[in-house]
């Protein structure tokens, strides 16, 4: 079954999604430290709106992914996007970027 690319595929982008929400949980109160928002109130509202998001545009891409048939380049470029989104939240030592 894992020579299936669309198998792999999914199975890739579950692994990753996983990854990216355990970083988030761990990083994102810390990056909003210096801009003064570190109550816990503002950090869950934070993590809310994360999940709103999700449930929001997750039937609207679902609706062009079976309009177009773009499953796997929808995919992608989730993953994409999603990696450049992680290396600005961490920094990423390589982009010189400040906290």
């Amino acid at each position: 079954m894992l020579l299936i690319i669309g198998i792999a595929l999914g199975m890739l982008v579950k692994v990753v999604n996983a990854v990216e929400i355990t970083f988030l949980d761990s990083t994102l109160s810390l990056a909003l430290i210096p801009f003064d928002v570190n109550t816990t109130t503002a950090v869950a509202f934070l993590f809310f709106l994360i999940g709103v998001g999700f449930g929001v545009s997750s039937p609207i891409w679902g609706l062009v992914a079976d309009k177009f048939n773009i499953f796997r380049e929808l995919n992608l470029i989730g993953l994409a996007i999603g990696a450049v989104g992680y290396f600005l939240v961490g920094p990423a030592p390589f982009l010189h970027l400040d906290r």
